[in-house]
């Protein structure tokens, strides 16, 4: 049996941290309760005295709070090798972690990624500290750890992208501009996530990516801060699809389809021959909504991995004869996108190809 042609994902992997604690809501009820006894005697006399008070409340409790903690693998890269790699893809990380965190590669691997192309450098592994509490998360990232995690002195050549169909930079970033350079004109269907954590303007996104890829995934409101253009006061569906459209205008110019994703307003995707596609989302009980956006994507991907052959049949479609067959399987990949993050969302988990089929089934 032929071996399928692989999708390469260029990302970050590096090591969550997890303390789940009952600190925070504790901390609430303590400041809760000093404001309410000084607004009941009247003694807030300024916002300094109140900033001072507030201090003083938590300067007073616990030094030491205790809590479950635990580690796990995590960074875009990781996560959306993974989720793929549940709904059955076949799939290759490229990225790099330090010379600390060995276990990462037995774990992927066990999960079956394909980690030839996972490098190790004598750096300390990134690690992002996740506080969790019943009703609160926080995230404490380490940019200055993360940017040591570059390709700037790893040998990359064209070999990395033998046997693979689709790339998928999660998301774009200055420290991928070796293997986005080293994909520009290549036979390979080219994909990122625009993200505002490591694009914060469009000039910088001109100076990462100088060529036109295939299939942009984007957060709006992330999008219009990247533009400028935040989001404010833009709620019913004209506005919003009015607003696409100028932001349109200027991402055309990086993908040949882009695909916008809004919360609960659903996705909208755009594409050659002025193709207009609105997904609405799948009506479920939110249990978590972290990682939607990159499940949605993920799940997008894998649709298009079985729709499409390869770059050739995804360029013809882009000739003016097959707009409805482009539609078609755009209309199709926006849809399994959203079931794949309903079921996230819903169920707390990403979903294996099986899970998915029986999900849509009920």
């Amino acid at each position: 049996m032929k071996e399928r042609k692989k999708i390469l994902v260029v990302g970050e992997c590096h090591i969550d941290l997890y303390y789940k604690t009952k600190f925070f809501n504790q901390l609430i009820e303590r400041i809760s309760d000093k404001i309410f006894s000084l607004y009941e005697i009247n003694k807030i006399k300024s916002k300094n005295f109140l900033k001072e008070r507030v201090l003083e409340t938590i300067l007073d409790s616990q030094k030491k709070n205790e809590g479950i903690s635990f580690l796990n693998r995590g960074g875009n890269g990781n996560n959306s090798a993974e989720l793929m790699v549940k709904l059955g893809l076949p799939i290759k990380l490229l990225t790099i972690i330090g010379k600390d965190a060995s276990w990462i590669l037995d774990e992927l691997g066990n999960i079956g990624i394909d980690i030839e192309n996972v490098y190790q450098i004598d750096k300390p592994t990134p690690i992002s500290t996740i506080i969790e509490d019943s009703s609160i998360t926080k995230i404490l990232v380490a940019p200055n750890l993360k940017r040591e995690m570059n390709f700037d002195k790893i040998e990359l050549n064209e070999r990395v992208l033998t046997g693979n169909k689709i790339i998928f930079f999660t998301p774009i970033a200055k420290k991928f501009k070796k293997p986005i350079q080293l994909s520009k004109n290549k036979n390979i269907i080219s994909i990122f996530t625009l993200e505002l954590q490591q694009v914060k303007s469009i000039e910088e996104l001109r100076e990462i990516l100088n060529y036109k890829m295939d299939i942009m995934f984007s957060n709006l409101r992330d999008l219009g801060e990247i533009l400028g253009k935040p989001l404010i006061n833009v709620e019913d569906e004209i506005g919003i699809e009015n607003l696409i459209d100028v932001f349109d205008e200027i991402m055309k110019k990086f993908s040949h389809i882009r695909i916008y994703t809004h919360g609960r307003k659903g996705s909208f995707i755009r594409s050659e021959h002025d193709i207009k596609i609105k997904i609405p989302i799948m009506p479920v009980k939110v249990l978590d909504q972290t990682g939607a956006g990159d499940t949605y994507s993920a799940g997008f991907i894998s649709k298009l991995y079985n729709l499409i052959e390869d770059l050739n049949h995804l360029k013809s479609l882009y000739q003016t004869e097959n707009r409805k067959e482009l539609f078609e399987v755009l209309e199709n990949c926006g849809k399994f996108g959203t079931y794949t993050a309903a079921f996230k969302i819903s169920k707390g988990e990403s979903p294996t190809e099986k899970e998915l089929d029986e999900f849509l089934k009920s």
